[in-house]
């Protein structure tokens, strides 16, 4: 070999033993510098404060959307609205009524057909009958397919203190309603033994003069009217009349408008006995007499 080539390869052998030891050196001082070796750094999670739970407020009750009054109502009853009638002429003005005492339940649809046909069976129409007999499901079925479901229909139940088949008839409006989306149960028999005064003690049904303003104040609050203004103007009819007096005595035709005037029976008139003439004896004995 000859010499300029021996000199180039120490030179190389040379080169690369520096580089080696730089190349050792760098690692022994990155592994000095950095213990972790070639681990991952380690990035602790950012820990954020948890937020606070909004404190649960109640959220404040709706008000019970109040009913609109209608427009015009139409009353079919038996002698408890004929009672009433003049009070709820003033609660629901404009209201068509055709009440009869002693109405029965098979009468409704004669009733129903001549107001339909003479124009007054309006879009509200409110039932109060049964007092005077139980029904049967069919017949109430009747009545409100006559007036269809495109009317609001209204039904009062009845009550009376010694009404044995009030419950029962009841029953069958409370069954009609749960048939009949439109059909809304005033519930007189709910209302009227709250207010005892609003009821005769003579028979437990019909109403006092109380009971007629109670009665009309009632149904007409539960149509929607504002009776508050009514109740004012009743508190002067009231005034003058006895709270527990009957309103109706259930005699056909009676006005119960007014109470029925009290006529006192004429005076016995005193006989006054015939002047007669004396007897020929008697006219004697007068002459005798005046003589004397």
């Amino acid at each position: 070999m000859r010499k300029s080539d021996l000199r180039i390869t120490i030179a190389v052998a040379l080169a690369a033993l520096v580089l080696a030891a730089a190349a050792v050196g760098y690692i022994a001082t990155r592994h000095d510098s950095d213990p972790s070796g070639d681990l991952p750094d380690i990035v602790a999670p950012s820990v954020e404060p948890p937020s606070p739970t909004p404190l649960h407020t109640a959220e404040p009750t709706p008000e019970p959307t109040k009913r609109p009054a209608p427009e015009r109502v139409t009353f079919v009853g038996d002698s408890i609205m004929v009672a009433a009638e003049p009070q709820l002429r003033l609660a629901a003005p404009g209201c068509v009524i055709d009440a009869e005492v002693g109405r029965p339940i098979a009468d409704a649809m004669q009733v129903l057909r001549s107001l339909d046909s003479a124009g007054l069976l309006y879009e509200t129409v409110v039932i109060g009958l049964g007092s005077n007999s139980v029904f049967s499901v069919e017949e109430g079925e009747a009545i409100l397919d006559y007036l269809g479901r495109g009317r609001d229909v209204f039904w009062v139940t009845c009550y009376g203190t010694r009404m044995e088949y009030q419950d029962e008839v009841n029953g069958t409006i409370a069954e009609l309603a749960e048939e009949y989306g439109n059909l809304t149960i005033i519930d007189w028999s709910a209302a009227a033994p709250e207010n005892p005064e609003w009821i005769s003690t003579a028979d437990g049904i019909h109403l006092t003069r109380a009971g007629t303003v109670g009665y009309a104040a009632f149904v007409a609050s539960e149509l929607g009217y504002d009776v508050t203004e009514y109740l004012e103007q009743a508190e002067e009819y009231l005034a003058i009349v006895l709270p527990d007096e009957p309103a109706i005595t259930v005699e056909p035709g009676l006005s119960v408008t007014e109470p029925p005037a009290v006529t006192e029976p004429p005076a016995a008139e005193t006989e006054v006995p015939a002047e007669t003439e004396p007897s020929a004896g008697e006219q004697g004995a007068q002459t005798t007499e005046e003589e004397a």
